[in-house]
């Protein structure tokens, strides 16, 4: 083994991919960079039980092949568990932990070298004649053969009305860390507005209802996810030549797409799918769906076993993750922008987690709203927000919630960078191919660099969740392995030999070194 390999983000990406390449033996040397210790990544740096993994135990296991890996790791350490169970987040979040701890073991009786390197990657440097320098913020530098990006999004998305009070007293850019926006609320019973209905929004208001405050959560649409009890892990129908199939920009692509679901997911019990739905109630007048009513239609189909369309969610991802990145790039947009209604469902929430929403609705400690201020701004005490033809409310608090940014990847020159700065052409974004390897602008040749996970999600959509996650970094361990190296990859002596040759007065950094775990 003579590579060197950099993975730029520790969380259950990061950790996926190193057990990966421990696994396929793919690498003399292994360094995970991230500023937070490995295993810490914002989707599950939780200790409240109340929020809950969103996909069941059964499809979280972070090694490839073995599926029941964390159902293992839980029930070893007295969790009660089953495969369809969704357990509080810090179980998992303890696994990765465990997971990267057991693999650096392996890698190092197997005379592997390496480790977590403590910063934050800031861009990717091609040395001539091969090879890569990834360049960590504060100067430090690594050298490697290849490269793998699995950093995740980037910053949560700030709504337009918001961008100019950034730094405002008590706005949250999102609900992590939870500790922060649980201790600044002025009061035992603070009035927050929550920017968003979906999953981070809802994470937002398990915390905050939960320590006793009162939420307001809005969106433009005011929907909420669908309510699941388990996630797909029971064998669904094969989906990918039927998928394949479609007219993905034919006037009848959204039809077709319903009805192939309808047709995959009557296969489970032989229920009908607008039978596994709750669909908007039909008036003669039509109106919006009411977001608490059809929650609770839904906890009521859930309770029921009447969602039948759960169990070929995993076959629907692998299928969407098939045939969509061979599309073009606009096809494959547009063909997501008209799959939107679908999303809820494969977004949808746990059963528990349904329930403890509408028990804060019904005990008056949450509202749902459709549509967002048209103004908000704070205050000398609190921040003022003002509804379309409505008079103005007050919030002790706002957290924005609203998803969160692509990766902020762009190139100039030889140079990738890995965060929104330093980047001179900021619209120069690098391809993605579908081996989701990074192409420069104007290059023919791929890099050595691969974008895993959430990095990857230009191409390949349905890849922000630990089941596609861990397949695509198992892929992509074996391709590493399979791909050559370079013949004669630079040493870090020799790029700096070549730097001063160019340019005598150049600083020259020096190396870093892995810290501990």
């Amino acid at each position: 083994m003579r590579r060197r390999v950099v993975i730029v983000g520790g969380g259950a990406t990061g950790v996926a991919a190193f057990a990966a390449l421990v696994r396929h033996r793919v690498a003399a040397r292994v360094d995970i960079v991230d500023p937070l210790p490995v295993g810490s990544g914002r989707a599950f740096a939780t200790t409240r039980p109340a929020l809950l993994c969103n996909t069941s135990v059964g499809i979280m296991s972070l090694v490839a092949g073995a599926p029941d890996d964390f159902l293992d790791h839980l029930l070893a350490r007295g969790v009660p568990a089953d495969r369809d169970a969704f357990v509080p987040r810090f179980h998992f979040s303890r696994y990765v932990r465990d997971r990267y701890l057991a693999y650096r073991v392996l890698h190092r009786r197997g005379g592997g070298a390496g480790g977590h390197v403590r910063g934050r990657a800031s861009f990717v440097r091609r040395v001539p004649g091969g090879g890569y320098e990834v360049v960590l913020d504060d100067g430090r530098r690594l050298d490697a053969t290849d490269v793998l990006l699995c950093q995740g999004y980037g910053d949560p998305v700030v709504p337009g009305t918001l961008r100019p009070h950034l730094g405002a007293d008590r706005l949250f850019i999102g609900p992590c860390p939870e500790g922060a926006l649980l201790t600044a609320m002025p009061g035992p019973a603070s009035r927050v507005l929550v920017l968003g209905t979906r999953l981070s929004a809802i994470d937002a208001g398990l915390l905050l209802c939960g320590a006793g405050h009162r939420v307001v959560m809005a969106s433009p649409s005011g929907e909420l996810p669908a309510v699941r009890t388990r996630t797909g892990s029971r064998p669904g129908p094969p989906l990918t030549p039927d998928l394949a199939a479609l007219d993905f920009s034919g006037p009848r692509f959204e039809r077709q797409l319903v009805a192939l679901v309808a047709r995959a997911a009557s296969t489970v019990s032989g229920r009908r799918l607008r039978d596994q739905v709750a669909t908007p109630v039909r008036v003669p007048v039509p109106v919006p769906d009411d977001p608490v009513e059809r929650l609770r239609r839904e906890i009521r189909l859930a309770e029921e076993g009447r969602t039948d369309w759960q169990d070929i969610l995993c076959a629907t991802v692998d299928a969407a993750n098939q045939v969509l990145p061979a599309l073009d790039a606009p096809t494959r947009a547009a063909a997501l922008r008209r799959c939107a209604p679908l999303l809820r469902y494969l977004g949808a929430i746990p059963l528990g987690t349904a329930r403890t929403l509408l028990r804060h609705v019904e005990a008056g400690r949450l509202t749902i709203r459709r549509g967002v201020p048209v103004e908000i701004a704070p205050g000398p005490r609190r921040w003022r927000a003002v509804w379309s033809g409505e008079a103005a409310e007050r919030y002790d608090a706002v957290v924005t919630a609203a998803g969160y940014g692509d990766p902020p990847l762009h190139v100039s020159g030889d140079h990738l960078h890995l965060t929104g700065a330093g980047c001179r052409h900021p619209g120069a974004a690098p391809g993605i191919g579908e081996d989701v390897r990074v192409r420069f602008p104007g290059s023919p040749v791929p890099e050595r660099i691969w974008a895993v996970g959430v990095t990857s999600s230009s191409r390949v959509p349905s890849i922000n969740a630990v089941y596609p996650m861990v397949q695509q970094a198992d892929a992509v361990a074996r391709a590493c392995r399979d791909h050559p190296a370079p013949e004669a990859a630079p040493t870090r002596r020799a790029a700096s030999c070549a730097a001063r040759a160019k340019a005598p007065t150049a600083p020259v950094s020096s190396p870093v070194r892995p810290t501990g775990p």
